[in-house]
């Protein structure tokens, strides 16, 4: 490895933002022409370096063009996948039926103090000192917390969208109809 003028060389990321991909750099391009040390992370890995004399030959090929071309057509019809599975789960997320336990303001405030207390202390934070007479805003808040953990099925729906394309959204709009379903059945947590 010795120092290169950055002028005679693409780094992969440079091929990267060229349109290239990691299978064409394989399939076109082979091994690369040499490396450097990547300063910004001394453990990480040399920085793979492509003369550009060869890049831009190869590029101007034909067998080369076709296959850009071929790329893009895959990489745009698997965005128009992807958007069309996200459109389905934020879809299917607004569909399903969230139902929740409605219990008396002294009931609920009390187990969720329980279940405050109960993981706090499965953290190892054996003085968790909170009752009744706490801050109100963090009992409100706690309070809140527990009913969607526990009194709703939004655990279970969380746990249905690890993995999946646009859980992201779907997350936002389970918490919102949730939270909205927590405000009309509770309306004192939120005045």
């Amino acid at each position: 490895m010795k120092n290169h003028d950055n002028s005679e060389y693409f780094m992969k990321q440079d091929l990267l933002d060229r349109g290239w991909t990691a299978s064409g750099i394989k399939k076109f391009l082979g091994t690369f022409d040499d490396e450097k040390v990547n300063h910004n992370y001394r453990s990480g890995a040399t920085i793979k370096l492509y003369l550009k004399e060869r890049v831009l030959k190869i590029e101007g090929e034909s067998e080369f063009q076709q296959w850009k071309c071929k790329s893009k057509k895959r990489s745009e019809s698997a965005i128009k996948r992807a958007r069309k599975q996200a459109d389905e789960l934020i879809k299917m997320i607004n569909g399903v039926e969230i139902t929740i336990t409605s219990l008396s303001k002294h009931i609920v405030t009390n187990q969720a103090i329980e279940n405050y207390v109960s993981f706090q202390f499965e953290k190892g934070n054996y003085y968790c000192d909170i009752d009744i007479n706490s801050d109100k805003e963090f009992l409100r808040r706690i309070t809140e917390n527990h009913i969607r953990h526990n009194l709703t099925e939004y655990d279970y729906h969380i746990h249905g969208l690890i993995g999946k394309v646009g859980k992201d959204q779907a997350y936002e709009s389970l918490r919102e109809r949730v939270d909205e379903l927590i405000g009309e059945t509770y309306p004192w947590l939120i005045e």
